[in-house]
Protein backbone atom coordinates (compact mmCIF):
# COMPACT_ATOMS: atom_id res chain seq x y z
CA UNK A 1 0.00 0.00 0.00
CA UNK A 2 2.84 2.38 0.81
CA UNK A 3 4.50 1.76 -2.58
CA UNK A 4 1.16 2.25 -4.33
CA UNK A 5 0.58 5.53 -2.48
CA UNK A 6 4.08 6.77 -3.34
CA UNK A 7 3.55 5.87 -7.01
CA UNK A 8 0.24 7.77 -7.07
CA UNK A 9 1.79 10.77 -5.34
CA UNK A 10 4.74 10.80 -7.73
CA UNK A 11 2.48 10.45 -10.77
CA UNK A 12 0.27 13.31 -9.59
CA UNK A 13 3.29 15.58 -8.97
CA UNK A 14 4.73 14.76 -12.39
CA UNK A 15 1.39 15.48 -14.09
CA UNK A 16 1.08 18.86 -12.37
CA UNK A 17 4.67 19.80 -13.21
CA UNK A 18 4.27 18.72 -16.84
CA UNK A 19 1.16 20.85 -17.22
CA UNK A 20 3.02 23.83 -15.79
CA UNK A 21 5.99 23.28 -18.11
CA UNK A 22 3.67 22.93 -21.10
CA UNK A 23 2.01 26.23 -20.15
CA UNK A 24 5.51 27.81 -20.21
CA UNK A 25 6.08 26.43 -23.74
CA UNK A 26 8.81 24.01 -22.62
CA UNK A 27 9.06 21.12 -25.14
CA UNK A 28 8.17 17.69 -23.77
CA UNK A 29 11.68 16.36 -24.50
CA UNK A 30 13.05 18.85 -21.96
CA UNK A 31 10.73 17.83 -19.11
CA UNK A 32 13.34 15.48 -17.55
CA UNK A 33 15.98 18.23 -17.73
CA UNK A 34 13.65 20.64 -15.95
CA UNK A 35 12.96 17.94 -13.36
CA UNK A 36 16.69 17.59 -12.66
CA UNK A 37 16.94 21.35 -12.16
CA UNK A 38 14.09 21.29 -9.62
CA UNK A 39 15.54 18.14 -8.03
CA UNK A 40 18.94 19.73 -7.39
CA UNK A 41 17.43 23.00 -6.26
CA UNK A 42 15.18 21.32 -3.68
CA UNK A 43 18.07 19.39 -2.13
CA UNK A 44 20.25 22.50 -1.94
CA UNK A 45 17.39 24.39 -0.29
CA UNK A 46 17.15 21.62 2.29
CA UNK A 47 20.91 21.82 2.86
CA UNK A 48 20.73 25.62 3.23
CA UNK A 49 17.92 25.25 5.76
CA UNK A 50 20.00 22.77 7.75
CA UNK A 51 22.98 25.13 7.60
CA UNK A 52 21.03 28.00 9.13
CA UNK A 53 18.46 26.21 11.29
CA UNK A 54 20.13 23.14 12.81
CA UNK A 55 23.49 24.64 13.74
CA UNK A 56 22.04 27.22 16.18
CA UNK A 57 19.82 24.51 17.67
CA UNK A 58 22.80 22.17 18.08
CA UNK A 59 24.78 24.98 19.75
CA UNK A 60 22.05 25.64 22.32
CA UNK A 61 20.72 22.12 22.92
CA UNK A 62 22.40 18.76 23.40
CA UNK A 63 19.53 16.61 22.06
CA UNK A 64 20.73 17.12 18.49
CA UNK A 65 24.38 16.64 17.70
CA UNK A 66 26.79 15.25 15.11
CA UNK A 67 28.39 11.86 15.57
CA UNK A 68 32.05 11.69 16.55
CA UNK A 69 33.09 10.51 13.09
CA UNK A 70 31.90 13.78 11.56
CA UNK A 71 33.38 15.99 14.25
CA UNK A 72 30.78 15.84 17.03
CA UNK A 73 28.76 18.74 18.41
CA UNK A 74 27.56 20.96 15.56
CA UNK A 75 30.56 20.35 13.27
CA UNK A 76 28.57 18.50 10.57
CA UNK A 77 26.09 21.38 10.24
CA UNK A 78 26.86 24.87 8.95
CA UNK A 79 28.71 25.08 5.62
CA UNK A 80 29.48 21.39 5.88
CA UNK A 81 25.78 20.60 5.29
CA UNK A 82 25.88 22.32 1.89
CA UNK A 83 29.17 20.64 0.94
CA UNK A 84 27.66 17.25 1.76
CA UNK A 85 24.66 17.98 -0.48
CA UNK A 86 26.88 19.08 -3.37
CA UNK A 87 28.99 15.91 -3.05
CA UNK A 88 25.93 13.64 -3.05
CA UNK A 89 24.51 15.44 -6.08
CA UNK A 90 27.87 15.05 -7.83
CA UNK A 91 27.78 11.28 -7.25
CA UNK A 92 24.13 11.14 -8.32
CA UNK A 93 24.67 12.89 -11.64
CA UNK A 94 27.82 10.84 -12.24
CA UNK A 95 25.76 7.65 -11.86
CA UNK A 96 23.07 9.00 -14.21
CA UNK A 97 25.82 9.76 -16.74
CA UNK A 98 27.12 6.19 -16.50
CA UNK A 99 23.60 4.86 -17.08
CA UNK A 100 23.29 7.05 -20.18
CA UNK A 101 26.51 5.84 -21.83
CA UNK A 102 24.92 2.67 -23.38
CA UNK A 103 22.18 4.92 -24.92
CA UNK A 104 19.65 2.09 -24.88
CA UNK A 105 16.03 1.82 -23.80
CA UNK A 106 17.11 1.20 -20.22
CA UNK A 107 19.16 4.40 -20.30
CA UNK A 108 16.14 6.37 -21.47
CA UNK A 109 13.90 4.90 -18.76
CA UNK A 110 16.42 5.64 -16.01
CA UNK A 111 16.98 9.19 -17.26
CA UNK A 112 13.34 10.12 -17.82
CA UNK A 113 11.54 8.48 -14.90
CA UNK A 114 11.53 7.29 -11.28
CA UNK A 115 12.10 10.80 -9.95
CA UNK A 116 10.39 10.21 -6.62
CA UNK A 117 12.47 7.05 -6.11
CA UNK A 118 15.62 8.96 -7.13
CA UNK A 119 14.87 11.73 -4.68
CA UNK A 120 14.32 9.29 -1.81
CA UNK A 121 17.62 7.52 -2.60
CA UNK A 122 19.54 10.79 -2.87
CA UNK A 123 17.96 12.19 0.29
CA UNK A 124 18.84 8.95 2.12
CA UNK A 125 22.43 9.23 0.85
CA UNK A 126 22.51 12.84 2.02
CA UNK A 127 21.47 11.82 5.53
CA UNK A 128 24.09 9.05 5.49
CA UNK A 129 26.76 11.61 4.53
CA UNK A 130 26.47 13.14 8.02
CA UNK A 131 28.37 10.10 9.27
CA UNK A 132 31.32 10.93 6.99
CA UNK A 133 34.39 12.76 8.29
CA UNK A 134 34.50 16.54 8.03
CA UNK A 135 38.12 16.29 6.86
CA UNK A 136 36.93 14.80 3.59
CA UNK A 137 34.51 17.66 2.99
CA UNK A 138 37.23 20.21 3.74
CA UNK A 139 39.08 18.73 0.78
CA UNK A 140 35.88 18.61 -1.28
CA UNK A 141 35.29 22.28 -0.52
CA UNK A 142 38.77 23.19 -1.86
CA UNK A 143 38.11 21.11 -4.98
CA UNK A 144 34.80 22.96 -5.50
CA UNK A 145 36.54 26.31 -4.98
CA UNK A 146 38.96 25.56 -7.83
CA UNK A 147 36.22 24.09 -10.03
CA UNK A 148 34.06 27.17 -9.49
CA UNK A 149 36.42 29.16 -11.75
CA UNK A 150 35.35 27.03 -14.71
CA UNK A 151 31.75 27.14 -13.54
CA UNK A 152 31.74 30.96 -13.47
CA UNK A 153 32.88 30.99 -17.11
CA UNK A 154 30.16 28.52 -18.10
CA UNK A 155 27.56 30.37 -16.04
CA UNK A 156 28.39 33.67 -17.74
CA UNK A 157 27.90 32.09 -21.15
CA UNK A 158 24.54 30.52 -20.36
CA UNK A 159 23.23 33.60 -18.58
CA UNK A 160 24.00 35.52 -21.77
CA UNK A 161 22.21 32.80 -23.70
CA UNK A 162 19.20 33.20 -21.41
CA UNK A 163 19.17 36.98 -21.92
CA UNK A 164 19.44 36.66 -25.72
CA UNK A 165 16.68 34.04 -25.81
CA UNK A 166 14.22 36.19 -23.88
CA UNK A 167 15.18 39.26 -25.87
CA UNK A 168 14.48 37.42 -29.13
CA UNK A 169 11.17 36.05 -27.85
CA UNK A 170 9.96 39.47 -26.74
CA UNK A 171 11.21 41.17 -29.91
CA UNK A 172 9.44 38.60 -32.09
CA UNK A 173 6.04 39.55 -30.65
CA UNK A 174 6.73 43.21 -29.82
CA UNK A 175 5.24 44.50 -33.08
CA UNK A 176 1.96 42.72 -32.43
CA UNK A 177 1.78 42.98 -28.65
CA UNK A 178 1.93 46.12 -26.54
CA UNK A 179 2.41 43.89 -23.50
CA UNK A 180 5.69 42.53 -24.95
CA UNK A 181 6.90 46.07 -25.65
CA UNK A 182 6.03 47.15 -22.11
CA UNK A 183 7.75 44.10 -20.62
CA UNK A 184 10.89 44.59 -22.71
CA UNK A 185 11.23 48.33 -22.10
CA UNK A 186 10.03 48.23 -18.48
CA UNK A 187 12.37 45.43 -17.45
CA UNK A 188 15.31 47.19 -19.18
CA UNK A 189 14.61 50.41 -17.27
CA UNK A 190 14.11 48.51 -14.00
CA UNK A 191 17.43 46.69 -14.39
CA UNK A 192 19.23 49.97 -15.14
CA UNK A 193 17.75 51.50 -11.96
CA UNK A 194 18.73 48.45 -9.88
CA UNK A 195 22.27 48.55 -11.26
CA UNK A 196 22.60 52.25 -10.39
CA UNK A 197 21.24 51.85 -6.86
CA UNK A 198 23.34 48.74 -6.21
CA UNK A 199 26.52 50.48 -7.36
CA UNK A 200 25.80 53.59 -5.27
CA UNK A 201 25.28 51.44 -2.16
CA UNK A 202 28.53 49.59 -2.82
CA UNK A 203 30.42 52.86 -3.17
CA UNK A 204 28.94 53.98 0.16
CA UNK A 205 29.87 50.73 1.92
CA UNK A 206 33.39 50.43 0.46
CA UNK A 207 34.38 54.12 0.00
CA UNK A 208 37.14 53.78 2.61
CA UNK A 209 38.59 50.66 0.99
CA UNK A 210 41.10 51.11 -1.81
CA UNK A 211 40.39 47.65 -3.24
CA UNK A 212 36.65 48.30 -3.19
CA UNK A 213 36.93 51.65 -4.97
CA UNK A 214 39.22 50.10 -7.60
CA UNK A 215 36.91 47.15 -8.29
CA UNK A 216 33.81 49.36 -8.44
CA UNK A 217 35.51 51.93 -10.69
CA UNK A 218 36.44 49.21 -13.18
CA UNK A 219 32.90 47.84 -12.98
CA UNK A 220 31.40 51.26 -13.72
CA UNK A 221 33.69 51.70 -16.76
CA UNK A 222 32.58 48.36 -18.19
CA UNK A 223 28.91 49.08 -17.54
CA UNK A 224 29.08 52.49 -19.24
CA UNK A 225 30.98 50.97 -22.18
CA UNK A 226 28.40 48.25 -22.80
CA UNK A 227 25.43 50.60 -22.40
CA UNK A 228 26.99 52.98 -24.94
CA UNK A 229 27.48 50.06 -27.33
CA UNK A 230 23.82 49.06 -26.85
CA UNK A 231 22.62 52.60 -27.73
CA UNK A 232 24.83 52.99 -30.83
CA UNK A 233 22.45 51.13 -33.21
CA UNK A 234 19.64 53.54 -32.30
CA UNK A 235 21.72 56.74 -32.27
CA UNK A 236 24.29 56.17 -35.02
CA UNK A 237 23.09 53.01 -36.83
CA UNK A 238 26.34 51.28 -35.82
CA UNK A 239 26.43 47.62 -34.75
CA UNK A 240 29.60 46.56 -32.97
CA UNK A 241 28.24 43.41 -31.40
CA UNK A 242 25.35 41.16 -32.42
CA UNK A 243 22.26 42.96 -33.75
CA UNK A 244 20.20 41.59 -30.86
CA UNK A 245 22.67 42.84 -28.22
CA UNK A 246 19.95 45.14 -26.95
CA UNK A 247 19.61 47.25 -23.82
CA UNK A 248 17.68 44.38 -22.26
CA UNK A 249 20.59 41.96 -22.79
CA UNK A 250 23.11 44.52 -21.54
CA UNK A 251 20.97 45.29 -18.49
CA UNK A 252 20.66 41.65 -17.48
CA UNK A 253 24.37 40.99 -18.07
CA UNK A 254 25.48 44.07 -16.13
CA UNK A 255 23.14 43.18 -13.27
CA UNK A 256 25.05 39.92 -12.99
CA UNK A 257 28.39 41.79 -13.14
CA UNK A 258 27.27 44.09 -10.31
CA UNK A 259 26.25 41.05 -8.27
CA UNK A 260 29.71 39.54 -8.80
CA UNK A 261 31.43 42.74 -7.67
CA UNK A 262 29.25 42.91 -4.56
CA UNK A 263 29.72 39.22 -3.79
CA UNK A 264 33.50 39.58 -4.10
CA UNK A 265 33.70 42.69 -1.92
CA UNK A 266 31.23 41.34 0.64
CA UNK A 267 33.47 38.27 1.04
CA UNK A 268 36.63 40.33 1.58
CA UNK A 269 38.15 38.92 4.82
CA UNK A 270 39.54 42.29 5.96
CA UNK A 271 37.17 43.71 8.58
CA UNK A 272 38.54 47.22 8.10
CA UNK A 273 37.58 47.03 4.42
CA UNK A 274 34.42 44.96 4.85
CA UNK A 275 32.33 45.76 7.91
CA UNK A 276 29.61 43.36 6.75
CA UNK A 277 31.85 40.29 6.86
CA UNK A 278 30.11 38.88 9.95
CA UNK A 279 26.62 40.03 8.92
CA UNK A 280 24.12 37.18 8.70
CA UNK A 281 21.80 39.27 6.53
CA UNK A 282 24.65 39.94 4.10
CA UNK A 283 25.39 36.21 3.80
CA UNK A 284 21.71 35.36 3.39
CA UNK A 285 21.35 37.92 0.58
CA UNK A 286 24.41 36.55 -1.19
CA UNK A 287 23.00 33.03 -1.05
CA UNK A 288 19.50 34.09 -2.13
CA UNK A 289 20.56 36.25 -5.08
CA UNK A 290 23.24 33.77 -6.08
CA UNK A 291 20.66 30.97 -5.97
CA UNK A 292 18.41 32.94 -8.34
CA UNK A 293 21.22 33.39 -10.87
CA UNK A 294 22.22 29.75 -10.44
CA UNK A 295 18.66 28.57 -11.06
CA UNK A 296 18.43 30.72 -14.21
CA UNK A 297 21.78 29.37 -15.35
CA UNK A 298 20.93 25.70 -14.82
CA UNK A 299 17.52 26.20 -16.43
CA UNK A 300 19.22 27.78 -19.43
CA UNK A 301 21.62 24.83 -19.68
CA UNK A 302 18.73 22.37 -19.45
CA UNK A 303 16.79 24.04 -22.26
CA UNK A 304 19.72 25.21 -24.44
CA UNK A 305 19.18 22.43 -26.98
CA UNK A 306 15.69 23.63 -27.87
CA UNK A 307 15.41 24.34 -31.60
Amino acid sequence: MLCYALCCFGSACCSCCCRGLAACSVPAKNYPKAAYVAFDFILMLIATFIMYALRPIAEDHDWIYCNEGSGGGDECFGTSAVLRASFILFLYHLMILLFLIPRGNCSSVVHDGFFLFKFLVVFGAYIASFWMSNDFFDGWGNFCRVGSILYLIVQSYFLMNFAYSWNDKLMSVADASNYAKFLLIGSSILMAILITIWLVLQFIYYASCGLGVTVLSITVVFILFFYVIAFLPFCCDVNIFRPNASIFVVGFSMLYVVFLSWSALASQPDLECNEMLDSGANTALQITIGAIFTFINIWSIATASVD
